[in-house]
């Protein structure tokens, strides 16, 4: 019986001996494959010419480099330095002399475009009034500008027989139009824009000093006009309604920021209609200062 058993195991079918033939002939290709194949691995590879080409690079490399020499560094013209700075006039120099010393060719335009405008640089330290030239470059150029022969035409001019003396006039800020503007000495058809826009998007002066903050007046023109007008407090009419407005109604003021204009909408959501205008001072970031500066703008709250 159990010879039977043992004896059945090894009888196959002709099916099964053909498919046993077939893999071990698949067998015996893998194993022969797997010795002379490409990825077998032999021991005994030459490395020698690899190594070789490695040497001949590196040397190609190295020889390269002895070929080619280190560029020298090359001096930017556009970099401001005092050792190419020399007296000049800010008033009359010519753009090619602005670039020469290294002022940037943006800079120069913005410098020329505020001049052609009818601006003007009467002290040296008016020259930072420009916004596209930084702290540093300033320093740099206000010792070397030279305003002094204009200046002392104007003294010798103020000592003369024949001073003329600009007319004052008594015209009230907040109503003047563009005529009323340029019959004041100082005052060209540009500036005169400049502080009628401005007074529009500021809502009115209270104080002749505003005018300080307009487009093309500085210190000395300021000085020079402030006495030919006065503010009938009874004309300036704030317009802001603090409980309507809107975040960008509140932005476009020239004194109240994003930020300001935020808090104040934020704070009317959290604590209903403003009584009063102080509770402006209860807002972040409001100190008593900026309230002092912008709640005239504001209407009376009934």
């Amino acid at each position: 019986m159990y010879n039977s058993e043992w004896k059945d195991l090894f009888t196959y079918t002709k099916n099964e001996r053909k498919g046993i033939f077939i893999l071990s002939i698949i067998i015996i290709l893998l194993i022969i494959y797997n010795i002379a194949g490409p990825f077998s691995i032999n021991d005994k590879t030459d490395f020698k010419e690899f190594r070789a080409n490695i040497a001949n690079y590196e040397a190609a490399i190295n020889d390269k480099s002895k070929e080619i020499p280190l560029k020298k560094p090359t001096t930017n013209i556009n970099v401001l330095s005092k050792s190419k700075m020399h007296f000049f006039d800010p008033n009359t120099i010519h753009k090619k002399e602005w670039l020469a010393m290294g002022v940037k060719e943006y800079q120069v335009n913005s410098i020329l475009k505020y001049l052609k405008k009818g601006g003007s640089f009467n002290y040296p330290d008016d020259i930072r009034k420009m916004y596209c030239l930084t702290k540093r470059e300033c320093d740099i150029i206000v010792p070397f500008i030279n305003i002094e022969l204009k200046e002392l035409l104007e003294l010798e001019y103020s000592e003369s027989s024949t001073k003329y003396s600009p007319k004052t006039y008594n015209i009230e800020l907040n109503t003047a139009t563009m005529d009323s503007f340029l019959l004041i000495y100082g005052i060209g058809p540009s500036t005169a824009k400049s502080i009628i826009e401005y007074r529009k998007i500021l809502g009115g002066f209270y104080d002749k000093s505003q005018l300080i903050e307009v487009f093309l007046i500085d210190s000395a023109k300021f000085n020079s006009i402030s006495s030919s007008f006065y503010i009938n407090d009874s004309l300036f009419t704030p317009s802001i309604d603090i409980n309507s407005a809107t975040y960008y109604t509140l932005k476009n003021h020239p004194y109240i920021s994003k930020t300001m204009s935020y808090h104040i909408i934020e704070y009317r959501k959290h604590n209903g209609s403003f009584t009063q205008l102080e509770q402006l001072k209860s807002v972040d970031i409001i100190t008593d200062s900026i309230y002092n500066r912008i709640y005239r703008y504001f209407a009376p709250l009934k």
